[in-house]
């Protein structure tokens, strides 16, 4: 009898663990999928493009309507080739904020921008589970996530890359 009861819990546990690493993977694939349609969207091609004010603007505007519709990603940005940041949306009470040009930064030595801006037209960086870091230090409250990040190439020129910070309490 221990021993089927055993048996029985092994195989309620495998199938748990399994069901858990399927969502994690669909959650991981449909954020994916919205930072490719992001790279590719229309105001983010007018943007590198053009980037006057007015683009950034529509560019600004549309980041927020993504991160207000989908309310995972607690930051959604386009950082250039020089790792600074160009529009930035926080996600603060459940809303998205625009930040102001006078608080963006340079995240060049980053490590999920140093190790995304060189890669092949396509592909995404997905960084390890960490805690969000504001002005080189880590905020508080902590916010566990996972940064997706990929390149921004319009007719074979990289202008920067985008990033989706995915807030872990989400999986």
């Amino acid at each position: 009898d221990v021993y089927n009861a055993r048996a029985q819990i092994g195989e309620q546990e495998s199938s748990k663990i399994n069901e858990a690493r399927i969502g994690v993977r669909e959650t991981l694939d449909d954020a994916i999928t919205d930072l490719e349609l992001l790279i590719r969207s229309e105001d983010m091609v007018g943007y590198v493009l053009d980037s006057s004010e007015q683009n950034r603007q529509r560019l600004e505007r549309s980041l927020a309507s993504f991160a207000k519709v989908k309310r995972a990603f607690d930051q959604v940005r386009f950082i250039d080739l020089q790792g600074d940041e160009r529009v930035r949306v926080n996600l603060v009470d459940r809303e998205p904020v625009a930040t102001t040009a006078a608080e963006l930064q340079n995240k060049k030595h980053r490590y999920y921008f140093s190790d995304a801006i060189g890669l092949a037209s396509g592909k995404v960086f997905m960084s390890r589970l960490d805690l969000n870091i504001e002005r080189k230090k880590v905020e508080i409250p902590y916010k566990p996530m996972i940064r997706l990040v990929a390149p921004v190439d319009v007719g074979g020129k990289r202008y920067g890359v985008v990033v989706l910070n995915y807030l872990a309490e989400n999986f």
